[in-house]
Order: structure tokens, then C-alpha cells, then sequence
């Protein structure tokens, strides 16, 4: 803290030029770079220059460099935001690095995020700040360890980030079978760029919920949801459950891929996420409605779901719900007595695999006898210890039906 406080100082002594190694600097308008290494800020406007934020990416920081630690001290010193990316992407010594905390407390507390072994550390600041000064005590704060500093400096154009987003979000065609598009994509467009004979459109609108198409983990839960033989054929109502829905969207698939499905019912822990399914089933004309789980599946629960930390999440949902009565799980009727939770024929679960291990034991309650539950969110390095938990769980037949996609699994299940 005292070595920030001496930078703030030191930004106050105009700096009329700066010595740097191995260097670009690059602006909207102006590309400079001098045979001497010596910079100056682009040249912009006085309205830009106020607005437009900068950037900085240090480059290449080791590992043993700690660069999670210097995304810390670059918060310090006033960045508005710190991104770290691996600097060894699309390279022959590229390791991907995956981790999630667990349950399991002691562990939880020696849990720490994984770094890739090279990063690029970017802090955003705003335009007052001296970057060239912020570089040289970034140099003094990383010391001997890391003689060679390479970074890059930017000016962020000043756009419409919104519309910026939507013209680079494509439809996204996903297990050969559905089309997922979103609001602003022209639907005209659609019909020449897609044989539409054969897929079936889904619409989601943007926000905070997950589920978006574009993840491995929700293509393998739609490529599940479209095999014939995951879900039974029956003349009797059938029930789906999408635990952790999200967006909605394999609710909604399921719906579009099997009209024998009477009730679908998403179960989210987000009231945001929930009112966005509903909106989302609304706009795809589907049935769906989305809740928060039933307090009664985590107090005073035997099944082994009532930890402190499970009950704290559903409470702190539940005092979000303010006027969206429509996210808690009552009677069709509306009367004051809340109906009992239908049990489901089949199931989905798009999670993580901690939380679906703890969940095990309530999802085994919440489905019929014979019933099928597709889960993933798992890594490939996770696949025995799921298998394990739903096994001892009291759940049948756990296996690996669909190929890895990109690190991760889909699981099968069934209740007995």
C-alpha cells in the first residue's frame, strides 16, 4: 500500500518521455514507435482523450512471476478492471488449466485459482492516468525476477459495446438439429443463410443467465436431449425437469424435440435467471416455468443436503424474490397451500461437478422410479469421482454415453 501511495506521488511529475523495452504503442488513429524506445501518448482529441479509457498488457509474466498477484496490484494502483489470458494459447506447450473449489472444507481452504504457466496480464485505466509511470513501477514491483518487461499500450476506441457484442454474436447451430438465434438477428437473413426444413429455431434474449449454446456442456445436455431413447414414450403426462436451467434453453429443447412432455419445469438458484426462462419460453411460445428450489429439499434435509452453505445460497435467493412471487413454487391454483413437488420421468443437470455430487441424493428423490438423468458441467478428470457419488447415491447404470467434448463430459444416470 505505501509503494502505491508513492506511485500517486510520482504521477504528479510530468513525464516527458520514457525508456522501454521491447515495446508497441497503438491508438486508434496514431501507430508511433521510435528508433530510440522512447513514446509518446497518441495523439487524440481533448473530448477523446477525457473519454477513452487505456490499456496495458504485460506480456509473458512466468508463473513463478505470480501474475495473479500482480492483477492484484494493478487494482491498487486504480485499474478499473484486470483480465489475465495464457499467453501460450493455440502454441505447441499450450496446458489448458480447469479447477473448482470443493466441498470438502479443508481442502476448500488450501484451494487456490490455477495460472497458466505464461500469462498476459490487461489493466484498463482511465485517461488521466501516467501509463508510462504505471509501467516503470509495475518493472520496479516484478524486480530482477523478470529483467525483460514486454508490454503493450492501447487507447480503447470509444463504440457502442452493445450493438459491438450483437453484430459478433452469430446463430449457432448445435447438435444438427437446433438453430439458436438471438432478438436483434434478422429473421429474413435466417431463412436464406439456414435450411430451416431441418432445424428447429429457439430465440433466447441476453442477460445473466447461462446457457447460451456456445459451451460444450450445453451442446453435449442438447445432443443428449435429442436422442429418442433418453426420453420414455408414454400416453400418460411425462415430467421434465431442468435442474440449474439457467437460460432455459434445454427445457425449451426438450420441449421442441418431445411434444409427449406435459410439465416442464426449470430449478435455478438465480430469481434473475428464472424471470429470463420465463421470458424466454414466453417468447418461444413453450410452456416452461422456472423456480427457485423448495426450501424444504435443504433444512433439516436427511438426505444429506442441508449443509450451512447450500441453505445460506437458497436464503439469500429467496430474499431476492421482492414482487416475482412467480419464481416460488406454489399450486396452479394459487391458494395458499404450496401443491408437492411432481416427481420427474427425466431430468437434466448443466452444473459443476461439486455441486452435482452434494445434489445426488436430492436429485435421486426428485425422480420417478426408472426415470433418466443427464448431467454435465464435469470434467473428463472428474468423471470416476461423479460416478462414484451418484453410485452411492443409489443411482444405476452411471456411465459416459457421448464422446469428450473439449475437456468435458456428459453423465447418465438412472433411479431404479
Amino acid at each position: 500500500m505505501l509503494l502505491a501511495l508513492l506511485v500517486l506521488a510520482c504521477w504528479l511529475i510530468p513525464t516527458e518521455a520514457f525508456q522501454i523495452r521491447d515495446a508497441t504503442f497503438s491508438a486508434r488513429r496514431t501507430h508511433h514507435q521510435s528508433a530510440n524506445n522512447t513514446f509518446d501518448l497518441p495523439t487524440v482529441s481533448e473530448n477523446e482523450s477525457a473519454a477513452q479509457l487505456r490499456s496495458v498488457t504485460f506480456r509473458n509474466i512466468d508463473k513463478q512471476n505470480e501474475p495473479d498477484v500482480l492483477c492484484d496490484f494493478l487494482l491498487e494502483l486504480g485499474a478499473c478492471s484486470v483480465s489475465m489470458t495464457d499467453a501460450d494459447r493455440d502454441t505447441d506447450v499450450e496446458e489448458p488449466m480447469f479447477g473448482e473449489p470443493t466441498f470438502n472444507q479443508d481442502e476448500r481452504l488450501l484451494w487456490l485459482p490455477p495460472v497458466w504457466n505464461h500469462c498476459h496480464v490487461t489493466a484498463h485505466f482511465s485517461a488521466s492516468t501516467q501509463l508510462e509511470t504505471l509501467v516503470e513501477t509495475v518493472q520496479e514491483f516484478l524486480g530482477s525476477d523478470h529483467p525483460s518487461l514486454s508490454y503493450q499500450l492501447e487507447v480503447v476506441p470509444n463504440r457502442d459495446w452493445i450493438v459491438h457484442v450483437q453484430q459478433s454474436w452469430k446463430p449457432i447451430v448445435v447438435a444438427n438439429r437446433f438453430l439458436l438465434t438471438f432478438p436483434w438477428h434478422n429473421q429474413t437473413q435466417i431463412q436464406n443463410d439456414y435450411n430451416m426444413d431441418r432445424l428447429i429455431p429457439l430465440t433466447l434474449q441476453g442477460g445473466v443467465a447461462f446457457g447460451t449454446g456456445e459451451h460444450p456442456t450445453t451442446q453435449l445436455c442438447m445432443e443428449w436431449l435429442s436422442m429418442p431413447e433418453n426420453i420414455p414414450s408414454s400416453d400418460d403426462p411425462l415430467v421434465f425437469l431442468d435442474y440449474g436451467s439457467g437460460s432455459g434453453i434445454l427445457g425449451m429443447a426438450a420441449a421442441k424435440v418431445h411434444p409427449q412432455l406435459s410439465t416442464i419445469i426449470g430449478i435455478d438458484l438465480d430469481v434473475d435467471a428464472c424471470l429470463i426462462a420465463n421470458e424466454n419460453a414466453r417468447i418461444n411460445q413453450i410452456e416452461m416455468r422456472n423456480y427457485l428450489p423448495l426450501l424444504e429439499w435443504f433444512v433439516d434435509n436427511k438426505e444429506g443436503n442441508g449443509d450451512n452453505e447450500s441453505m445460506s445460497l437458497v436464503y439469500k435467493a429467496y430474499a431476492r424474490v421482492g414482487d416475482h412471487s412467480e419464481v416460488v413454487w406454489s399450486s396452479d391454483e394459487g391458494d395458499e397451500q404450496v401443491s408437492p413437488f411432481p416427481l420427474c420421468d427425466v431430468c437434466v443437470a448443466n452444473i459443476l461437478a461439486a455441486p452435482l455430487m452434494q445434489l445426488a441424493p436430492l436429485l435421486l428423490k426428485l425422480l420417478r422410479p426408472g426415470a433418466k438423468l443427464g448431467m454435465s458441467g464435469i470434467l473428463a478428470s472428474q468423471e470416476e469421482n461423479v460416478i462414484r457419488a451418484f453410485e452411492e447415491a443409489g443411482f444405476v447404470n452411471v456411465h459416459r454415453p457421448q464422446p469428450v467434448q473439449a475437456g468435458w463430459i456428459l453423465l447418465q444416470a438412472e433411479k431404479p
